[in-house]
């Protein structure tokens, strides 16, 4: 059983006369007045002896969560317990054997691969590119944490200290794509070695108002041992430029006025209303592999109904970042409104020959967006500073 918070430690391990290493009785004492550090330290405590034992030769390991499951989730990714072989981080090895179960996934996790595990733990069947009706229990309970972005100080020194504007929160944004804020909401690990060449793209991208939260660059026929690549050796993969991002109403108008010119542009838009736009209805793969003696891979797509599913979750993400502020300010007013209003739109680049040799494998994404931060900034929100 996790390590959640040390009165209930000493409760149980009391009661049960538990004798408990020096080491973990010292570590806790240090720590054991701030509940945040001692959850940390009990998961990664668990992670330890999680894998001492599995390494010793115990044919598994039995969690108790005492209904508090996310310390528990933390470890299991850790050591693998819920892993599954499909990775969306395509710089790394993926480890896709033939009789692999689960083959797709729609791209809106990428960053948050812990969440779609989560969700998706108890299917039997996973889908081979065409999901569901997405207000489908299948998709599993939207469950927010706060555990892997640390204590609301952390945060807070990380997000911004008392934001008032739409401007601050773009800085926060194109910080973490510089790589100062470590992690935001929708993404908890650092930036992908392959989304690199794009950091100055998108750092303009955010402080012009296009909050980006995922993002690929156009690859044609690359080597899977290439840095960018994934999958079985002596293949060759390839994927469309892929933006996601969160904008405001003005901003989404422009640039839906500005799709009609660009024929090679799919997108979908949705609102935290469910209000939505699409110029596609289809399943899109963005990413696939040809390998030796295998059919040809399609591991990500951009399927319409996943991205309703996941439309509840992104906006929700808002609050996580709105918790940090007390109810009454102004940065939590600028952050419930960005939530209640802004939309959220992923665009491809279905032209992917072309997309990878032009703007760092950005392709037609960049011109549309570009146009719009040429043409000039847009007035996006009323100055909520005047209610502070």
């Amino acid at each position: 059983m996790p390590i959640q918070n040390y009165q209930l430690f000493e409760r149980i391990s009391g009661m049960y006369d538990v004798k408990v290493p020096a080491s973990v009785t010292e570590a806790l004492q240090l720590i054991k007045e701030d509940d945040d550090k001692v959850k940390t330290y009990g998961a990664e405590y668990g992670v330890e002896l999680a894998n001492t034992l599995l390494q010793g030769g115990a044919p598994g390991v039995h969690f108790f969560t005492m209904n508090l499951e996310q310390a528990v989730c933390s470890i299991s990714r850790q050591i693998g317990g819920i892993d599954r072989r499909l990775s969306w981080q395509k710089g790394q090895a993926c480890s896709l054997s033939a009789n692999c179960e689960e083959e797709v996934r729609p791209i809106f996790w990428a960053n948050r691969p812990h969440s779609y595990m989560e969700r998706s733990a108890a299917w039997d069947e996973y889908p081979n590119g065409r999901w569901g009706d997405s207000r489908s229990p299948a998709y599993g309970e939207v469950r927010i944490s706060t555990m892997y972005h640390g204590t609301k100080e952390e945060r807070r020194r990380a997000w911004g200290v008392c934001p008032g504007r739409p401007e601050d929160i773009n800085e926060t944004f194109a910080r973490y794509i510089e790589g100062v804020v470590l992690r935001i909401p929708w993404c908890v690990t650092a930036l992908a070695q392959e989304t690199s060449p794009l950091r100055t793209t998108l750092q303009r991208f955010n402080r012009a108002g296009f909050l980006t939260i995922n993002s690929q660059p156009a690859l044609n026929c690359i080597e899977s041992s290439d840095p960018s690549g994934w999958g079985p050796p002596n293949g060759y993969v390839y994927q469309k430029a892929y933006l996601e991002f969160f904008c405001s109403p003005e901003r989404f108008e422009e640039l839906r006025e500005s799709f009609s010119t660009f024929g090679n542009l799919t997108y979908h838009a949705i609102d935290a209303q469910g209000t939505a736009h699409s110029n596609c209805c289809n399943v899109n793969a963005v990413t696939w592999g040809v390998f030796p003696g295998r059919e040809i891979l399609q591991p990500t797509v951009v399927d319409p109904e996943s991205f309703i599913a996941w439309r509840q979750e992104a906006f929700e993400l808002w609050k996580v970042w709105g918790t940090i502020y007390d109810k009454s300010s102004v940065s939590r007013a600028l952050l419930d409104k960005i939530r209640s209003t802004y939309w959220l739109v992923n665009v491809v680049d279905n032209d992917f020959v072309k997309g990878s040799t032009t703007h760092d494998g950005f392709g037609s994404i960049y011109e549309i967006v570009d146009g719009l931060i040429v043409d000039g900034p847009c007035v996006c929100h009323d100055d909520l500073a005047a209610r502070e």
